[in-house]
């Protein structure tokens, strides 16, 4: 399965694309109940570029949740970009990286090692990359859906 990796050192924990029919009748009768002055032209346009930009179900729920919770344009419809621009990313570092990052904390007789008891190693896209453990725990989940 390809991961969406977003920049040199960030991922999507959303896996794959594709969404579903059921998803989307669940994702519109929200956006309907929350936003009831939305046309259907634009609930239209919406999931088309839910498509278009490669959502998948799980995504594309929290994006319309967190729409619902956080939109604060009193008497206004939020824009198609407060959907799509939604996505949960989690920070990745080389070895390289985290080596330097924490070069001061490895002496001798340094009884804590920073890499191996705060991160862990995952593989995107066939390459090695580490992740803080609690957000391994987060990619975890979503690899096994």
């Amino acid at each position: 399965m390809q991961t969406t990796q977003t920049s040199s050192d960030e991922i999507s924990i959303y896996q794959g694309c594709g969404l579903s029919e059921k998803a989307i009748i669940e994702a519109t009768e929200k956006i309907l109940t929350a936003f009831p002055k939305m046309e259907p032209q634009m609930i239209k346009l919406l999931k088309e570029r839910f498509k278009a930009n490669g959502f998948n179900d799980e995504r594309m729920l929290d994006a319309v949740n967190y729409v619902i919770d956080n939109y604060r344009g009193y008497d206004k419809l939020p824009s198609i970009a407060d959907f799509i621009s939604y996505d949960k990313k989690i920070k990745t570092y080389t070895g390289k990286e985290l080596m330097e990052k924490y070069k001061d904390s490895y002496y001798y007789g340094a009884s804590y090692d920073p890499i191996a008891n705060e991160y862990e190693l995952i593989d995107v896209n066939g390459e090695p990359k580490y992740v803080k453990k609690e957000e391994a725990v987060l990619w975890k989940k979503r690899r096994k859906k």
